[in-house]
């Protein structure tokens, strides 16, 4: 037979199986879009969900990627999943974005239609 403890954890990580899966599908998505650039002139006022205080140190840092906002202190990952969000929706397209290449990060121009 198994020993109790072992039964205990098993049932534990299968109650919690689902969870962990979109948890790790988050993170998953999250590190696809760091490099994911943020228009210069996104107006954060504008955008519903951020607390007050996630608003300031997004408007008074000004990242220039999702990453970049990642790293603020404060920011949350609730907070970086509205900004994916909003971004994703091609609110302001900047003249240049981020790619990496090789894994190195290099700046592109973009070209109008």
């Amino acid at each position: 037979t198994m020993p109790e403890s072992v039964a205990a954890q098993m049932e534990i990580e299968a109650h919690y199986a689902s969870y962990l899966e979109r948890q790790q599908a988050d993170i998953d998505a999250y590190r696809r879009d760091e490099a994911m650039a943020i228009p210069t002139s996104l107006d954060y006022t504008e955008i519903k969900g951020f607390s007050n205080e996630v608003r300031e140190k997004l408007k008074t840092h000004g990242p220039s990627t999702l990453g970049a906002a990642a790293r603020i202190p404060g920011v949350t990952p609730a907070a970086l999943t509205i900004l994916l969000a909003y971004v994703k929706r091609g609110v302001d397209v900047p003249e240049t974005a981020l790619a990496c290449w090789d894994n190195k990060t290099v700046e592109i121009a973009l070209l109008a239609d």
